[in-house]
């Protein structure tokens, strides 16, 4: 071994291994060749129309390419994550069984929710409507016993017997406890308690259907007609959200020109014809 040969192997580094080669992976591919094609058409695009048929014809090679680019990115995407999409497919239906919760399909367990959800609404309603009736009757129980005290208030005024007086004052006493205890019912919520979060009645608010509203005139006062309920409400919202119902209205009129309509009442339509 000459003596350059074994300066070489005594060098600084000499012992490391070989550089690696960068791995090119086909997410840097598409980026490397979407980012240049993206260059060169913000050279096509700065305003200047174009002004030959040579540049349209490079602005259509261009836009080919672009496209083909998309594409080959698009599926390579596609390629990349169905590996995670048919891993994360074969949990959902592992799992659907049991917690599925769609039209198509509910788990046992939603099924098991839905169910017993259904027979505590029926008994925690039952419950509420006593208990309504029960503060009513209370209530009413309460009124009678105020009343009454209120009679003795005024017969001792009137009379100026102590005695009255004392006994109004403690019937006051009796009709305020009857008052608070009839608050108390009301107040009192059904509820059923055996594991974990108590089961209680919930306010839940829905619409139902329509019904007629009756017409009224400029002074407030009904004139005898009517108007239907989807008349009514869609007047409602055109005065307290206008806008909102506009843009209801525009998906309508834009879905039904997709679908070939070329007039339509308070719209203009035009032919914006596009390069495709």
């Amino acid at each position: 071994m000459t003596d350059t040969a074994l300066d070489e192997r005594h060098a600084i580094g000499a012992n490391n291994p070989p550089e690696e080669t960068p791995v090119i992976t086909p997410f840097d591919a598409h980026k490397a060749n979407i980012e240049d094609l993206f260059l060169e058409a913000k050279n096509w695009v700065d305003g200047t129309p174009i002004e030959s048929q040579e540049q349209a014809d490079k602005v259509q090679e261009l836009l080919r390419k672009t496209q083909e680019a998309y594409n080959a990115a698009d599926k390579s995407r596609d390629e990349e994550k169905r590996p995670h999409d048919e891993a994360a497919k074969a949990v959902q239906d592992k799992y659907a069984p049991l917690i599925a919760d769609n039209k198509s399909r509910k788990g046992v367990a939603v099924l098991a929710i839905e169910a017993l959800r259904k027979v505590g609404t029926d008994w925690l309603k039952k419950l509420d409507a006593e208990r309504e009736a029960e503060a009513q009757r209370q209530r009413d129980i309460a009124a009678k016993a105020i009343a009454d005290a209120q009679a003795l208030i005024n017969e001792a005024r009137d009379t100026g017997d102590l005695a009255t007086r004392e006994q109004a004052e403690v019937a006051i006493v009796e009709a305020k406890a009857l008052d608070r205890n009839a608050t108390r019912v009301e107040n009192a919520r059904p509820q059923a308690r055996g594991y974990g979060r108590a089961m209680s009645l919930r306010d839940n608010w829905v619409i139902t259907g329509f019904v007629p509203v009756p017409v009224m005139d400029a002074n407030g006062q009904e004139t005898g007609g009517v108007v239907e309920g989807e008349t009514a409400l869609l007047r409602h919202y055109w005065t307290v959200n206008k806008p909102a119902l506009v843009a209801a209205a525009l998906e309508l009129a834009r879905q039904d020109v997709l679908q070939g309509k070329r007039t339509l009442p308070g719209v203009v339509i035009i032919n914006d014809r596009k390069a495709a």
